[in-house]
């Protein structure tokens, strides 16, 4: 990098990328795991945001290591194997199928179908009410951001309802 395009934030971008490719993560799969857009994690890659405290964290303990060490250049990035045993347990903390790792991606698609064909969206719920429904009764878990995911593309899109609840930014959905 030329001293002309020298940041902290082009900098701290590049560690991020650094880490996720260490740890052979896609950006999809590092947004998926922080409950973020993979946009917002090119654009930390690549230096075009500043980024708060509370997504430096979120990143942070993904890799298993602290906010504050993600932007030291003298912290040297653990293994691969490292990291994706930190993340692995992250993922676990945070009740997301380590499967993601494994390349072994959890076909959630299959089980939010299946809710579509029951009676669970008759009344209106939230995305953590519908990944709370798929453990319950599927014993597969999955986020809340990966349930939005799925509900925000067609078909599926087109199957469902999709409001914002009156107190919060939720998106609610219904059959």
């Amino acid at each position: 990098m030329s001293k002309k395009d020298y940041s902290a934030v082009k900098e701290y971008g590049q560690r991020i990328r650094a880490f996720r490719k260490t740890a052979e993560l896609s950006q999809k799969e590092l947004a998926t795991f922080t409950e973020v857009h993979q946009p917002y994690i090119a654009a930390i890659e690549n230096g075009d945001v500043n980024i708060g405290i509370k997504i430096q964290e979120t990143i942070g303990q993904t890799f298993g290591v602290r906010y504050y060490q993600l932007a030291d250049p003298e912290f040297p990035i653990p293994s691969k194997e490292i990291l994706r045993d930190n993340i692995r347990r992250y993922l676990i903390s945070k009740q997301i199928d380590p499967a993601w790792l494994n390349e072994e991606t959890p076909n959630l698609s299959h089980y939010v179908d299946r809710i579509l064909n029951s009676d669970f969206l008759d009344k209106p719920r939230t995305a953590k009410a519908i990944a709370q429904e798929i453990a319950t009764k599927y014993r597969v878990n999955a986020s809340a951001a990966r349930v939005t995911d799925i509900l925000s593309r067609n078909p599926r899109r087109q199957q469902v309802q999709i409001t914002k609840s009156e107190n919060s930014r939720l998106n609610i959905y219904r059959r």
